[in-house]
């Protein structure tokens, strides 16, 4: 049975990414430990663990819940990943005394991170469903409206919420304060960020330079709800959001950027110093603050009216039955397309990780069921009564004769229902010798005298006196 024990160290910098994959995280600590060559180090891989099997530490099924990775060859506590092994633990097959001790490495963590204001990445999707009047966000200064109208003689612009409530809490802990909110709005104004559908992704986020499915092109505040203004250019990502009108569908904005998190009470965190890097789409459900949008569609003139589309513009739109009959994968926008695959990528990480545990699991069950049973067929072949710790160690010796005869015999095919058939037929094999240690137990000098010959071979006499003498002189039953 495992020994799981809590090897986790507690001092190991904290990282910065946002995003979680155990299973890449985990192939990265083997590798920084040596597991992929010949000089597999434990010591090293388990700080990166919260709990590991003592009794096989050299086997990479033996650590569970992975909390850390390696960047540029350092071990890091990731925050995602403690969420990831906290939300975890609960169901983790181990004594009450190892989860505790798991735990309060859990707890050094997050008072680590309490304590310390650190740069972090910000992925935080944030939409709201609202009702009554979307309002009319003006472009912000330096955008030619009529220079971009000579490119696009049929621009659509989107409208949609950013942040829903000024105070409001995300799902990710993260309070969208004045400052926060106020930052967000002046970027989006100044900066123009681009917007995909879906993120880059972490590794790529150095080299990556995809061509934005839209451009933000103003922002600002109406109450307490921040709305954005972007030009959607042509393409897929048009068509789309087009399509998800006429279907009646959602979308929400998601925020991506760097900014010094700090926490403000537990869970919550407040973000300054904030960069705005892209302010992207995704789907409704990965809401941070758990609401929903419908798009709001319009084309911008000279004027910068806002104006509903037209009639004209409208007749291309289908329904959704229309819709669902000619959608094809190539119709999503890469980004989308690119984070389902990502999405679905770490889902088979994660269940691959979890087949891989209770395999494990089973196969060490098997294991314990196999030696039972054979341990208990080995006995009831060697059934000799001894008494005395000479004779025990004797039949003992030969009870493990007869075992490594059995699993000779037994081959690879070692389960409980073939230890019956191959048991048989070794014991007849090794029967002759059975009875010539059973007799050499219990035979004597005295009692060679009352051997008989039988077929031409000596055997022993079982008569009651003989038997009365081999237990009283050997403390071996026969």
């Amino acid at each position: 049975m495992a020994t799981w024990r809590v090897g986790a160290a507690r001092d190991l910098p904290l990282a910065t990414d946002a995003s979680w994959d155990g299973p890449a995280a985990a192939a990265s600590i083997f590798a920084w430990a040596g597991f992929d060559g010949d000089n597999a180090d434990p010591e090293r891989a388990r700080r990166g663990f919260l709990i590991y099997d003592s009794e096989r530490p050299a086997l990479k099924g033996s650590y569970k819940l992975p909390f850390a990775l390696v960047r540029d060859g350092e071990l890091m506590a990731s925050p995602a990943g403690l969420r990831a092994a906290a939300s975890r633990l609960p169901q983790t097959d181990a004594m009450q005394a190892v989860l505790d001790r798991a735990r309060a490495v859990l707890d050094a963590y997050q008072s680590k991170r309490d304590n310390t204001a650190q740069e972090m990445i910000v992925e935080d999707a944030i939409v709201g469903e609202f009702r009554g009047n979307i309002p009319d966000v003006p472009i912000a200064a330096g955008v030619n409206v009529e220079e971009l109208r000579a490119l696009d003689s049929d621009p659509m612009f989107v409208t949609l919420p950013i942040v829903h409530a000024v105070g409001a809490v995300s799902r990710n802990g993260l309070l969208y304060d004045e400052a926060l909110v106020g930052s967000i709005i002046e970027q989006i104004n100044t900066k123009r960020p681009g917007a995909l559908f879906g993120h880059i992704r972490d590794a790529e986020r150095d080299s990556a330079f995809p061509f934005p499915d839209a451009l933000w092109v103003g922002a600002e505040r109406v109450g307490d709800t921040a709305w954005g203004k972007a030009y959607v250019r042509p393409g897929a990502a048009r068509d789309y959001i087009r399509h998800l009108k006429a279907v009646g569908g959602e979308i929400s904005t998601s925020i991506y950027g760097k900014g010094k998190g700090e926490t403000v009470r537990p869970g919550v965190r407040r973000l300054t110093e904030f960069r705005l890097e892209s302010l992207d789409f995704a789907p409704p459900e990965r809401a941070a603050l758990g609401r929903s949008a419908a798009p709001i569609v319009t084309a911008e003139m000279a004027a910068d009216e806002p104006v509903d589309l037209s009639p004209e513009q409208e007749q291309h739109d289908m329904t959704k039955d229309e819709l669902i009959a000619e959608l094809t994968a190539n119709e999503i926008p890469p980004g989308v397309r690119n984070e389902i695959v990502a999405e679905y990528e770490t889902k088979l990480g994660e269940r691959d990780t979890r087949i891989a545990e209770l395999e494990a699991q089973v196969a060490e069950y098997a294991a314990v069921q196999f030696d039972a049973a054979l341990e208990a067929t080995v006995a009831e072949l060697v059934d000799w009564k001894a008494t005395g710790d000479a004779a025990q160690a004797k039949v003992a010796q030969f009870r493990r004769t007869v075992r490594d005869r059995i699993l000779a015999a037994l081959g690879n095919e070692r389960t409980p229902e073939k230890i019956a058939e191959v048991s048989a037929a070794v014991w007849e094999d090794i029967k002759p010798l059975a009875e010539t240690v059973r007799d050499a137990l219990a035979g004597p000098a005295a009692m060679v005298a009352a051997r008989q010959r039988q077929q031409g071979a000596a055997r022993w006499a079982d008569t009651p006196e003989n038997r009365a003498n081999a237990i009283r002189t050997t403390g071996i039953s026969i």
